[in-house]
């Protein structure tokens, strides 16, 4: 009976290195599906005109502005009504 035990447990660390080295494989070719696939839709991307591009970074920068000089004055009126509020209780 001790035998056959110990037969038994040498056959599993054999089949699961077996497993171990078909799962490395089997890794190895997902990876490389994976990059293939991701250079293939990188392929697709439209870059924009240079002119595009520069259109999009001035609207960028004058709506960021914009939005700031908003919310300063939001915050500077604010500020004067508290202060206000403040004086005459």
């Amino acid at each position: 009976m001790n035998v056959n035990n110990d037969e038994k447990k040498e056959e599993k660390p054999s089949t699961e290195s077996n497993k171990n080295s078909k799962n490395k494989k089997q890794d190895k070719k997902q990876g490389a599906g994976f990059i293939s696939q991701h250079m293939a839709e990188f392929r697709k991307i439209t870059w924009p005109s240079k002119d595009d591009l520069i259109k999009q970074t001035i609207t960028v920068i004058f709506i960021s502005v914009l939005v700031g000089v908003i919310i300063f004055a939001m915050d500077y009126a604010f500020n004067l009504g508290f202060l206000k509020l403040n004086n005459m209780l």
